[in-house]
């Protein structure tokens, strides 16, 4: 049995988008400050870590909100409904763009 569900409201449209983007935000942040935890091995590391996790839930709420509420208004006045799955490739379209756009700061930095 093939059940399928979907998103009407802005609220809910907005609430998945946001929820997806901290989630993958979340677990790259803490990838990355994860590779400064091993690469340093000292007691601050994991103070840096704590800073990653913070900053990347921050810029989750932002990001997610701000993407979440733009989705939710487009697919309301057009009165659609939206698949769960669309908010999920959203938050990894923003995420991909962070990390895209932090290594090209990278490099202007070197």
């Amino acid at each position: 049995m093939d059940t399928k569900y979907y998103l009407y409201y802005r609220q809910d449209i907005w609430k998945f988008t946001c929820l997806w983007t901290i989630i993958i935000y979340e677990a790259v942040h803490f990838v990355a400050g994860s590779w400064v935890v091993l690469m340093n091995r000292r007691l601050k590391s994991l103070v840096i870590l704590a800073i990653y996790m913070f900053i990347g839930g921050v810029g989750a709420v932002i990001s997610g909100s701000i993407v979440g509420a733009i989705l939710g208004l487009i697919y309301s006045a057009g009165s659609l409904q939206m698949s769960t799955w669309i908010p999920f490739v959203w938050a990894v379209v923003q995420v991909l763009t962070l990390i895209m756009t932090s290594y090209s700061m990278t490099a202007s930095v070197m």
